[in-house]
Protein backbone atom coordinates (compact mmCIF):
# COMPACT_ATOMS: atom_id res chain seq x y z
CA UNK A 1 0.00 0.00 0.00
CA UNK A 2 1.33 3.38 -1.12
CA UNK A 3 0.78 6.52 0.93
CA UNK A 4 1.69 10.09 1.92
CA UNK A 5 2.09 11.61 4.74
CA UNK A 6 1.01 15.98 4.85
CA UNK A 7 2.04 17.87 7.68
CA UNK A 8 -0.09 20.76 8.35
CA UNK A 9 1.30 23.38 10.47
CA UNK A 10 -1.25 25.19 12.13
CA UNK A 11 -1.78 28.61 14.49
CA UNK A 12 -3.39 26.21 17.21
CA UNK A 13 -2.14 23.12 16.31
CA UNK A 14 0.07 20.77 13.69
CA UNK A 15 -1.65 18.04 12.35
CA UNK A 16 0.32 14.51 10.22
CA UNK A 17 -1.89 12.53 8.39
CA UNK A 18 -1.42 9.50 6.27
CA UNK A 19 -3.38 8.95 3.26
CA UNK A 20 -3.57 6.36 0.53
CA UNK A 21 -2.93 7.57 -2.45
CA UNK A 22 -6.91 8.01 -3.21
CA UNK A 23 -7.41 9.90 -0.39
CA UNK A 24 -8.15 7.56 2.39
CA UNK A 25 -7.48 9.15 5.58
CA UNK A 26 -5.27 6.48 7.48
CA UNK A 27 -4.39 7.95 10.34
CA UNK A 28 -4.52 11.36 11.59
CA UNK A 29 -2.75 12.94 14.70
CA UNK A 30 -2.58 16.64 16.21
CA UNK A 31 -0.83 18.71 18.41
CA UNK A 32 -2.15 21.42 20.05
CA UNK A 33 -0.31 24.37 21.20
CA UNK A 34 -1.04 28.26 21.68
CA UNK A 35 0.61 31.74 20.66
CA UNK A 36 1.11 33.94 23.83
CA UNK A 37 -0.85 37.15 23.41
CA UNK A 38 -0.17 39.90 25.41
CA UNK A 39 -1.86 42.87 26.46
CA UNK A 40 0.94 45.41 24.22
CA UNK A 41 0.05 43.71 21.05
CA UNK A 42 2.49 41.78 21.00
CA UNK A 43 1.78 37.68 19.73
CA UNK A 44 4.33 35.26 20.30
CA UNK A 45 5.21 31.43 20.37
CA UNK A 46 7.75 29.01 20.91
CA UNK A 47 9.73 27.24 17.91
CA UNK A 48 9.61 24.24 20.85
CA UNK A 49 5.98 23.64 19.72
CA UNK A 50 6.68 22.88 16.53
CA UNK A 51 9.89 20.73 17.07
CA UNK A 52 7.94 18.76 19.65
CA UNK A 53 4.69 18.43 17.42
CA UNK A 54 6.49 17.73 14.52
CA UNK A 55 7.83 14.61 16.08
CA UNK A 56 4.81 13.83 17.72
CA UNK A 57 2.32 13.49 14.43
CA UNK A 58 5.17 12.08 12.51
CA UNK A 59 5.58 9.27 14.53
CA UNK A 60 2.16 8.81 14.97
CA UNK A 61 2.23 8.05 10.96
CA UNK A 62 5.57 6.52 10.72
CA UNK A 63 3.85 3.67 13.25
CA UNK A 64 1.15 3.49 11.36
CA UNK A 65 3.17 2.75 8.21
CA UNK A 66 5.45 0.27 9.78
CA UNK A 67 2.52 -1.96 10.95
CA UNK A 68 0.30 -1.62 8.36
CA UNK A 69 3.58 -2.44 5.82
CA UNK A 70 2.50 0.85 3.77
CA UNK A 71 5.01 2.69 1.56
CA UNK A 72 5.20 6.36 2.27
CA UNK A 73 6.33 7.75 -0.66
CA UNK A 74 6.82 11.42 0.56
CA UNK A 75 6.07 14.48 3.38
CA UNK A 76 3.63 17.46 2.13
CA UNK A 77 4.31 20.44 4.18
CA UNK A 78 2.13 23.07 4.53
CA UNK A 79 1.48 25.91 7.43
CA UNK A 80 0.66 29.22 8.58
CA UNK A 81 1.92 32.38 6.65
CA UNK A 82 3.64 35.74 7.68
CA UNK A 83 5.32 34.27 10.87
CA UNK A 84 8.77 35.64 11.66
CA UNK A 85 11.34 33.49 13.25
CA UNK A 86 15.46 34.68 13.45
CA UNK A 87 17.84 31.31 13.21
CA UNK A 88 21.55 30.82 13.25
CA UNK A 89 23.81 28.87 10.96
CA UNK A 90 22.60 25.68 12.13
CA UNK A 91 18.95 26.70 12.16
CA UNK A 92 18.19 27.48 16.07
CA UNK A 93 15.73 29.67 16.92
CA UNK A 94 17.40 33.10 17.94
CA UNK A 95 13.92 34.45 19.52
CA UNK A 96 10.15 33.57 20.01
CA UNK A 97 8.53 33.10 17.13
CA UNK A 98 7.27 36.72 15.94
CA UNK A 99 3.26 35.80 14.62
CA UNK A 100 1.51 36.93 12.32
CA UNK A 101 -1.36 38.09 14.39
CA UNK A 102 1.04 41.08 16.12
CA UNK A 103 0.43 44.13 15.92
CA UNK A 104 3.30 45.53 17.30
CA UNK A 105 5.65 46.97 14.21
CA UNK A 106 3.59 50.55 12.84
CA UNK A 107 6.23 52.51 13.51
CA UNK A 108 8.46 49.88 11.47
CA UNK A 109 5.90 50.07 8.47
CA UNK A 110 5.85 53.70 8.80
CA UNK A 111 9.99 53.73 8.10
CA UNK A 112 9.31 51.43 5.04
CA UNK A 113 6.87 53.56 3.60
CA UNK A 114 9.15 56.65 3.87
CA UNK A 115 11.77 54.83 1.51
CA UNK A 116 8.61 53.22 -0.75
CA UNK A 117 5.18 54.42 -0.93
CA UNK A 118 2.34 52.68 0.05
CA UNK A 119 0.92 52.26 -3.60
CA UNK A 120 3.92 50.98 -5.12
CA UNK A 121 4.22 48.58 -2.31
CA UNK A 122 0.88 47.29 -3.06
CA UNK A 123 2.03 47.23 -6.87
CA UNK A 124 5.61 45.61 -6.20
CA UNK A 125 4.09 42.98 -3.47
CA UNK A 126 0.38 42.77 -4.13
CA UNK A 127 0.00 43.60 -0.50
CA UNK A 128 -0.78 46.31 1.98
CA UNK A 129 1.97 48.22 4.07
CA UNK A 130 1.07 46.28 7.29
CA UNK A 131 1.90 45.00 10.35
CA UNK A 132 0.68 41.52 9.05
CA UNK A 133 3.09 40.89 6.80
CA UNK A 134 7.26 39.58 7.83
CA UNK A 135 9.05 42.82 6.70
CA UNK A 136 8.08 44.96 9.35
CA UNK A 137 8.84 42.25 11.62
CA UNK A 138 12.50 41.91 10.89
CA UNK A 139 13.05 45.50 10.59
CA UNK A 140 11.68 45.36 14.70
CA UNK A 141 14.51 43.32 15.52
CA UNK A 142 16.79 45.84 13.82
CA UNK A 143 15.41 48.48 15.97
CA UNK A 144 14.40 46.57 19.77
CA UNK A 145 16.98 43.87 19.33
CA UNK A 146 19.89 44.25 17.17
CA UNK A 147 22.02 41.43 18.94
CA UNK A 148 19.43 39.07 17.71
CA UNK A 149 19.31 40.96 13.99
CA UNK A 150 22.80 41.06 13.86
CA UNK A 151 23.27 37.45 14.90
CA UNK A 152 20.66 35.83 12.44
CA UNK A 153 21.84 33.84 9.97
CA UNK A 154 18.36 33.61 8.12
CA UNK A 155 14.91 35.31 8.73
CA UNK A 156 12.31 31.98 7.92
CA UNK A 157 8.97 31.65 8.19
CA UNK A 158 6.98 29.17 9.38
CA UNK A 159 6.82 26.49 6.53
CA UNK A 160 10.73 27.24 6.13
CA UNK A 161 11.78 26.00 9.51
CA UNK A 162 9.68 22.98 9.28
CA UNK A 163 11.06 22.56 6.06
CA UNK A 164 14.88 23.21 7.76
CA UNK A 165 13.63 20.58 10.44
CA UNK A 166 13.00 18.06 7.71
CA UNK A 167 15.39 18.32 5.49
CA UNK A 168 17.93 20.52 6.64
CA UNK A 169 17.91 23.10 3.64
CA UNK A 170 17.06 27.01 3.83
CA UNK A 171 14.31 27.27 1.39
CA UNK A 172 10.95 28.71 0.70
CA UNK A 173 8.40 28.66 -1.94
CA UNK A 174 6.65 31.30 -3.64
CA UNK A 175 3.54 30.87 -2.23
CA UNK A 176 4.89 31.82 1.06
CA UNK A 177 7.45 34.37 -0.02
CA UNK A 178 4.82 36.35 -1.29
CA UNK A 179 3.47 37.11 2.20
CA UNK A 180 6.90 38.62 3.38
CA UNK A 181 6.11 41.77 1.72
CA UNK A 182 9.42 41.30 -0.16
CA UNK A 183 8.86 39.60 -2.63
CA UNK A 184 7.38 40.86 -6.41
CA UNK A 185 4.64 39.15 -6.94
CA UNK A 186 4.60 39.61 -10.79
CA UNK A 187 8.76 38.82 -11.66
CA UNK A 188 8.76 36.13 -8.81
CA UNK A 189 11.68 37.25 -7.52
CA UNK A 190 12.91 38.95 -3.81
CA UNK A 191 12.78 43.07 -4.63
CA UNK A 192 15.91 44.78 -4.32
CA UNK A 193 13.85 47.90 -3.78
CA UNK A 194 11.75 46.17 -0.85
CA UNK A 195 14.93 44.35 0.70
CA UNK A 196 15.87 47.81 0.74
CA UNK A 197 13.91 49.72 2.44
CA UNK A 198 12.65 47.17 5.55
CA UNK A 199 17.41 46.55 5.55
CA UNK A 200 17.19 43.01 5.01
CA UNK A 201 20.23 41.17 2.81
CA UNK A 202 19.36 39.14 0.27
CA UNK A 203 21.40 36.47 1.79
CA UNK A 204 19.65 36.65 4.81
CA UNK A 205 16.23 35.04 3.26
CA UNK A 206 16.10 31.71 1.73
CA UNK A 207 16.17 29.80 -1.25
CA UNK A 208 13.28 30.43 -3.40
CA UNK A 209 11.90 27.64 -5.38
CA UNK A 210 8.49 27.32 -6.80
CA UNK A 211 5.44 25.58 -4.42
CA UNK A 212 5.08 21.34 -5.37
CA UNK A 213 9.21 21.27 -5.28
CA UNK A 214 10.81 17.99 -3.69
CA UNK A 215 13.55 20.53 -1.67
CA UNK A 216 15.47 17.31 -0.14
CA UNK A 217 14.98 14.12 1.66
CA UNK A 218 13.77 13.70 5.74
CA UNK A 219 16.91 13.47 7.39
CA UNK A 220 18.07 10.63 8.67
CA UNK A 221 17.85 11.27 12.43
CA UNK A 222 14.40 12.44 12.40
CA UNK A 223 13.67 9.31 10.12
CA UNK A 224 14.99 7.35 12.85
CA UNK A 225 12.76 8.90 15.56
CA UNK A 226 9.42 9.00 13.72
CA UNK A 227 9.92 5.29 12.28
CA UNK A 228 9.60 6.81 8.58
CA UNK A 229 11.91 5.69 5.96
CA UNK A 230 14.89 7.00 5.18
CA UNK A 231 15.24 9.82 2.92
CA UNK A 232 11.40 10.21 2.87
CA UNK A 233 11.01 13.03 -0.54
CA UNK A 234 9.81 16.47 1.36
CA UNK A 235 7.66 18.50 -0.68
CA UNK A 236 6.92 22.37 -0.43
CA UNK A 237 2.88 22.47 -1.02
CA UNK A 238 2.73 25.84 -0.11
CA UNK A 239 0.66 28.43 2.19
CA UNK A 240 -2.15 27.05 4.16
CA UNK A 241 -4.69 29.40 2.45
CA UNK A 242 -4.01 28.66 -1.07
CA UNK A 243 -3.40 25.05 -0.58
CA UNK A 244 -6.59 24.86 1.14
CA UNK A 245 -8.21 26.14 -2.58
CA UNK A 246 -6.41 22.85 -3.86
CA UNK A 247 -8.13 20.40 -1.05
CA UNK A 248 -11.52 22.55 -1.79
CA UNK A 249 -11.55 22.32 -5.41
CA UNK A 250 -11.43 26.16 -5.86
CA UNK A 251 -9.00 25.54 -9.34
CA UNK A 252 -10.45 28.19 -11.96
CA UNK A 253 -11.67 31.31 -12.44
CA UNK A 254 -14.87 31.50 -11.25
CA UNK A 255 -14.94 29.69 -7.60
CA UNK A 256 -13.83 31.05 -4.35
CA UNK A 257 -12.57 29.26 -1.31
CA UNK A 258 -13.61 30.90 2.15
CA UNK A 259 -12.12 28.98 4.65
CA UNK A 260 -12.47 29.64 8.37
CA UNK A 261 -9.93 28.98 10.56
CA UNK A 262 -8.35 31.27 13.50
CA UNK A 263 -9.30 33.74 10.79
CA UNK A 264 -11.21 33.59 7.40
CA UNK A 265 -9.55 33.73 4.14
CA UNK A 266 -11.58 34.20 1.03
CA UNK A 267 -9.82 33.11 -2.48
CA UNK A 268 -10.36 32.85 -6.12
CA UNK A 269 -7.88 31.66 -8.40
CA UNK A 270 -6.93 34.08 -11.67
CA UNK A 271 -3.88 33.92 -14.47
CA UNK A 272 -2.03 36.65 -14.17
CA UNK A 273 -1.60 39.37 -10.95
CA UNK A 274 -4.78 41.29 -10.28
CA UNK A 275 -5.12 45.11 -7.99
CA UNK A 276 -7.84 46.63 -6.60
CA UNK A 277 -7.67 50.15 -7.90
CA UNK A 278 -8.17 51.07 -3.63
CA UNK A 279 -5.49 48.58 -2.50
CA UNK A 280 -8.18 46.43 -0.63
CA UNK A 281 -7.50 42.90 -1.88
CA UNK A 282 -4.26 41.30 -2.16
CA UNK A 283 -2.98 39.48 -4.77
CA UNK A 284 -0.97 36.64 -3.99
CA UNK A 285 1.12 33.49 -5.75
CA UNK A 286 -1.17 30.24 -5.83
CA UNK A 287 0.09 26.64 -5.03
CA UNK A 288 -0.40 25.97 -8.27
CA UNK A 289 2.59 26.93 -10.52
CA UNK A 290 1.40 30.02 -13.38
CA UNK A 291 -1.27 31.09 -11.00
CA UNK A 292 -2.32 33.74 -8.97
CA UNK A 293 -4.79 34.16 -6.21
CA UNK A 294 -6.94 37.49 -5.16
CA UNK A 295 -7.46 37.29 -1.34
CA UNK A 296 -9.27 38.80 1.15
CA UNK A 297 -8.66 38.04 4.59
CA UNK A 298 -10.29 38.60 8.20
CA UNK A 299 -8.05 38.23 11.36
CA UNK A 300 -10.17 36.72 13.89
CA UNK A 301 -12.84 34.67 13.25
CA UNK A 302 -12.65 31.34 14.77
CA UNK A 303 -10.56 32.78 17.57
CA UNK A 304 -12.33 35.40 18.10
CA UNK A 305 -15.33 32.83 18.42
CA UNK A 306 -13.90 30.59 20.53
CA UNK A 307 -12.87 33.48 22.92
CA UNK A 308 -16.40 34.51 23.61
CA UNK A 309 -17.72 31.03 23.83
CA UNK A 310 -14.91 30.74 26.63
CA UNK A 311 -15.27 34.23 28.81
CA UNK A 312 -19.63 34.00 28.31
CA UNK A 313 -19.89 30.23 28.15
CA UNK A 314 -20.99 28.12 31.12
CA UNK A 315 -17.82 25.77 32.01
CA UNK A 316 -15.41 28.34 32.69
CA UNK A 317 -13.11 27.83 30.21
CA UNK A 318 -12.84 24.64 30.99
CA UNK A 319 -14.87 22.09 28.61
CA UNK A 320 -14.28 24.30 25.23
CA UNK A 321 -16.43 22.22 23.52
CA UNK A 322 -19.03 22.65 26.23
CA UNK A 323 -19.10 26.08 26.06
CA UNK A 324 -18.99 26.56 21.78
CA UNK A 325 -22.26 24.44 21.87
CA UNK A 326 -23.52 26.53 24.23
CA UNK A 327 -22.87 29.36 22.38
CA UNK A 328 -24.43 27.94 19.26
CA UNK A 329 -27.53 27.32 21.07
CA UNK A 330 -27.08 31.39 22.06
CA UNK A 331 -27.09 32.17 18.07
CA UNK A 332 -30.20 30.19 17.05
CA UNK A 333 -32.48 31.67 19.76
CA UNK A 334 -31.61 35.50 18.52
CA UNK A 335 -33.47 36.25 14.99
CA UNK A 336 -31.47 37.66 11.44
CA UNK A 337 -30.04 41.13 12.60
CA UNK A 338 -29.68 40.20 16.04
CA UNK A 339 -32.28 42.73 17.03
CA UNK A 340 -30.14 45.82 15.84
CA UNK A 341 -26.49 44.60 17.63
CA UNK A 342 -23.90 45.09 15.60
CA UNK A 343 -20.26 43.95 16.33
CA UNK A 344 -17.58 44.82 14.33
CA UNK A 345 -14.80 42.00 15.10
CA UNK A 346 -11.63 43.66 15.17
CA UNK A 347 -10.29 42.34 17.99
CA UNK A 348 -6.88 42.17 16.44
CA UNK A 349 -7.05 45.20 13.66
CA UNK A 350 -8.83 44.62 10.32
CA UNK A 351 -7.55 43.20 7.54
CA UNK A 352 -10.35 42.97 3.95
CA UNK A 353 -11.62 45.72 3.28
CA UNK A 354 -10.40 48.40 5.67
CA UNK A 355 -6.75 47.29 6.72
CA UNK A 356 -6.04 49.41 9.29
CA UNK A 357 -4.10 47.34 12.35
CA UNK A 358 -5.39 49.65 14.86
CA UNK A 359 -9.33 48.78 14.61
CA UNK A 360 -10.71 47.74 17.70
CA UNK A 361 -13.12 45.09 18.91
CA UNK A 362 -16.85 47.07 19.09
CA UNK A 363 -20.04 45.76 20.08
CA UNK A 364 -22.76 48.59 19.37
CA UNK A 365 -26.41 49.27 19.63
CA UNK A 366 -26.89 47.68 22.86
CA UNK A 367 -30.29 48.65 24.71
CA UNK A 368 -31.41 46.68 27.87
CA UNK A 369 -33.84 44.53 25.73
CA UNK A 370 -31.16 42.85 24.37
CA UNK A 371 -30.14 39.18 25.57
CA UNK A 372 -26.43 37.11 25.81
CA UNK A 373 -28.17 35.57 22.39
CA UNK A 374 -28.57 38.43 20.87
CA UNK A 375 -24.76 39.45 21.40
CA UNK A 376 -23.75 35.81 20.47
CA UNK A 377 -25.82 36.08 17.05
CA UNK A 378 -24.41 39.73 16.19
CA UNK A 379 -20.58 37.97 16.73
CA UNK A 380 -21.34 35.36 14.68
CA UNK A 381 -22.82 37.43 11.76
CA UNK A 382 -19.78 39.80 11.83
CA UNK A 383 -17.83 37.65 10.83
CA UNK A 384 -19.33 36.50 7.79
CA UNK A 385 -20.20 40.62 7.11
CA UNK A 386 -16.73 41.09 7.41
CA UNK A 387 -16.04 38.44 5.12
CA UNK A 388 -18.59 39.69 2.94
CA UNK A 389 -17.21 43.18 2.63
CA UNK A 390 -14.23 41.10 1.16
CA UNK A 391 -15.81 39.33 -1.27
CA UNK A 392 -17.51 42.39 -2.58
CA UNK A 393 -14.09 44.42 -3.42
CA UNK A 394 -12.90 40.52 -4.68
CA UNK A 395 -16.00 40.74 -6.99
CA UNK A 396 -15.30 44.45 -8.47
CA UNK A 397 -11.83 42.95 -9.68
CA UNK A 398 -12.72 40.00 -10.60
CA UNK A 399 -13.26 39.55 -15.00
CA UNK A 400 -15.14 36.06 -14.57
CA UNK A 401 -18.44 35.84 -12.33
CA UNK A 402 -18.30 34.38 -8.76
CA UNK A 403 -20.56 32.08 -9.03
CA UNK A 404 -19.56 29.43 -6.31
CA UNK A 405 -18.26 29.61 -2.90
CA UNK A 406 -16.89 26.80 -1.33
CA UNK A 407 -16.65 27.09 2.40
CA UNK A 408 -14.59 25.19 4.94
CA UNK A 409 -12.88 25.19 8.15
CA UNK A 410 -13.84 24.38 12.15
CA UNK A 411 -16.90 26.94 12.36
CA UNK A 412 -18.81 24.84 8.82
CA UNK A 413 -19.75 21.85 11.60
CA UNK A 414 -22.36 24.90 12.88
CA UNK A 415 -24.89 24.51 9.69
CA UNK A 416 -25.85 28.22 10.61
CA UNK A 417 -23.20 29.21 10.16
CA UNK A 418 -22.55 28.31 6.58
CA UNK A 419 -26.55 29.75 6.06
CA UNK A 420 -25.37 32.68 7.37
CA UNK A 421 -22.84 32.63 4.25
CA UNK A 422 -25.13 31.80 1.41
CA UNK A 423 -27.44 34.68 2.88
CA UNK A 424 -24.80 37.00 3.35
CA UNK A 425 -22.55 36.68 0.29
CA UNK A 426 -26.13 35.97 -1.70
CA UNK A 427 -24.46 33.01 -3.40
CA UNK A 428 -25.27 29.16 -3.02
CA UNK A 429 -22.20 27.70 -1.14
CA UNK A 430 -20.54 24.22 -1.48
CA UNK A 431 -19.76 22.42 1.76
CA UNK A 432 -17.21 19.62 0.67
CA UNK A 433 -17.13 16.45 2.89
CA UNK A 434 -13.83 17.06 4.79
CA UNK A 435 -13.21 20.11 6.33
CA UNK A 436 -9.26 19.72 6.41
CA UNK A 437 -9.01 21.44 3.58
CA UNK A 438 -4.95 21.96 3.42
CA UNK A 439 -4.40 18.68 4.75
CA UNK A 440 -6.23 17.31 1.78
CA UNK A 441 -4.72 20.22 -0.59
CA UNK A 442 -0.97 19.11 0.13
CA UNK A 443 -1.98 15.43 -0.83
CA UNK A 444 -3.06 16.95 -3.93
CA UNK A 445 -0.32 18.76 -4.25
CA UNK A 446 2.44 15.91 -3.47
CA UNK A 447 0.36 13.46 -6.19
CA UNK A 448 1.56 16.14 -8.93
CA UNK A 449 4.92 16.64 -7.84
CA UNK A 450 5.27 12.81 -7.70
CA UNK A 451 3.94 12.41 -11.09
CA UNK A 452 0.96 9.99 -9.85
CA UNK A 453 -1.87 12.32 -11.40
CA UNK A 454 -1.00 14.69 -14.32
CA UNK A 455 -3.32 17.23 -13.31
CA UNK A 456 -4.77 19.12 -10.19
CA UNK A 457 -7.84 18.92 -11.26
CA UNK A 458 -7.61 15.31 -11.56
CA UNK A 459 -5.88 14.57 -8.55
CA UNK A 460 -8.72 16.85 -6.72
CA UNK A 461 -11.09 14.26 -8.40
CA UNK A 462 -8.97 11.10 -7.43
CA UNK A 463 -9.10 12.02 -3.55
CA UNK A 464 -12.75 12.78 -2.99
CA UNK A 465 -13.81 11.07 -0.32
CA UNK A 466 -17.89 12.00 -0.53
CA UNK A 467 -20.79 13.90 -2.10
CA UNK A 468 -20.70 17.76 -1.84
CA UNK A 469 -23.47 19.77 -0.01
CA UNK A 470 -25.34 23.21 -1.40
CA UNK A 471 -26.34 25.39 0.98
CA UNK A 472 -28.84 27.99 -0.76
CA UNK A 473 -29.24 31.56 0.34
CA UNK A 474 -32.57 32.66 1.28
CA UNK A 475 -33.12 36.07 -0.23
CA UNK A 476 -35.97 37.19 2.38
CA UNK A 477 -32.84 37.78 4.90
CA UNK A 478 -30.53 39.86 1.89
CA UNK A 479 -32.52 43.27 3.15
CA UNK A 480 -31.76 42.83 6.60
CA UNK A 481 -28.02 41.83 5.91
CA UNK A 482 -27.55 44.48 3.30
CA UNK A 483 -28.71 47.09 6.31
CA UNK A 484 -26.41 45.53 8.64
CA UNK A 485 -23.48 45.52 6.50
CA UNK A 486 -24.00 49.54 5.75
CA UNK A 487 -24.35 50.55 8.92
CA UNK A 488 -21.33 48.28 10.09
CA UNK A 489 -19.17 50.28 7.68
CA UNK A 490 -21.01 53.66 9.03
CA UNK A 491 -19.75 52.66 12.71
CA UNK A 492 -16.38 51.67 11.53
CA UNK A 493 -15.89 54.82 9.36
CA UNK A 494 -17.37 57.49 12.07
CA UNK A 495 -14.71 55.57 14.51
CA UNK A 496 -12.12 55.73 11.83
CA UNK A 497 -12.26 59.30 10.68
CA UNK A 498 -12.86 61.06 14.24
CA UNK A 499 -9.65 59.52 15.30
CA UNK A 500 -11.42 57.33 17.92
CA UNK A 501 -9.47 53.91 17.03
CA UNK A 502 -5.69 56.27 17.71
CA UNK A 503 -7.00 57.92 20.56
CA UNK A 504 -8.62 54.04 21.81
CA UNK A 505 -4.84 52.61 21.72
CA UNK A 506 -2.98 55.99 23.56
CA UNK A 507 -5.46 54.79 26.59
CA UNK A 508 -4.96 50.91 26.07
CA UNK A 509 -1.39 51.73 26.47
CA UNK A 510 -2.28 53.76 29.79
CA UNK A 511 -4.60 51.64 30.84
CA UNK A 512 -2.13 48.16 30.57
CA UNK A 513 0.08 50.10 32.90
CA UNK A 514 -2.33 50.68 36.00
CA UNK A 515 -1.75 48.35 38.36
CA UNK A 516 -4.86 46.44 40.47
CA UNK A 517 -4.39 48.83 43.58
CA UNK A 518 -4.76 51.55 40.90
CA UNK A 519 -1.65 53.37 41.11
CA UNK A 520 0.90 53.40 38.26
Amino acid sequence: MQTICTLDVGTSSIRGTLYTLNGKELVSESHGYSPNFYKDGRVRQSTEDWDGGIRHVLSACGEYAVSNNAEVLAIAVTSQRASVVPVDRAGKALDEVFMWQDKTTSRQCGLIQKDVSAEDVYRITGLRIDPYFSAPKILWYRDHKPDVYAAAHKFLGVQDYVAFVLTGRFVSDYSQACRTMLLDVSSREWSRRMLDASFVDRDRLPELTSPGTIIGNLSSGLAEETSLPGKTPVILAGGDQQVAALGMGVLEAGSVEANTGTGSFLITPVPEPLFHPESRTLCSIAAIPGQWVVEAGVLTTGILYSWFAGEFGESGRQNEQADILRVNQLVRESPPGAHGVIVLPHFKGSAAPFWNPLAKGTIFNLTLANSKADIARALLESLVLEMGAGLKRMREIIPAELTEICVAGGLTRFELFNQMQADIFETTVRIPPSSEASSRGALISALVSLGVQESYQKAFDSVRDGEDRYIHPNSSRFDIYRKAALLREALYNALNTGDVYAAAEDFSKEASAVKEDGKC
